[in-house]
C-alpha cells in the first residue's frame, strides 16, 4: 500500500478502498494495441469515439478501453478530444492548426528581415 498515515490506511481499510490504491487494470487490456487501433481509425476531422470499431466482443468494455487509450494519448499529445452533449469526438493532433505562439511578423521571431531563403545583397 502507498504511504499513508495510519488513521487514513484504517479507514481506507473499513471501507474497502484499500484495493483501490493497488488496482491493476484487467487482464486483456493491452493499452498500445488500443492506441494503435485508435491511430488506424482516426483522421484530420472529427470521429465520434462510437464510430471507432470495437477490438472485443464486450461493446461496453471495449468502449471504456477506447475511451482510457484516447484519454492517454489525449495526454501525449497525439489526439484531441472534447465532448458535445453526450457524444465524444476525437480527432488527430494538429501542432500546426494556428501558429505556434510566434508573436508578430515571422521576422520577429527570428530577428531576421526579409523573406525566407533569400539573401539580400
Amino acid at each position: 500500500m502507498n504511504r499513508c498515515s495510519p488513521v487514513t490506511s484504517r479507514t481506507l481499510k473499513a471501507i474497502g478502498a484499500a484495493e483501490a490504491l493497488t488496482w491493476q487494470p484487467e487482464a486483456g487490456f493491452d493499452l498500445k494495441r488500443y492506441q494503435s487501433h485508435v491511430e488506424a481509425h482516426i483522421r484530420d476531422l472529427p470521429v465520434g469515439l462510437d464510430e471507432i470499431p470495437s477490438l472485443t466482443e464486450d461493446a461496453r468494455r471495449d468502449l471504456i478501453w477506447r475511451f482510457v487509450a484516447i484519454i492517454f494519448m489525449a495526454h501525449a499529445g497525439l489526439v484531441d478530444v472534447w465532448q458535445e452533449g453526450s457524444t465524444i469526438w476525437v480527432m488527430r493532433h494538429e501542432a500546426d492548426r494556428e501558429r505556434q505562439d510566434v508573436p508578430g511578423d515571422l521576422e520577429d521571431a527570428d530577428g531576421v528581415e526579409g523573406p525566407l531563403g533569400r539573401a539580400e545583397a
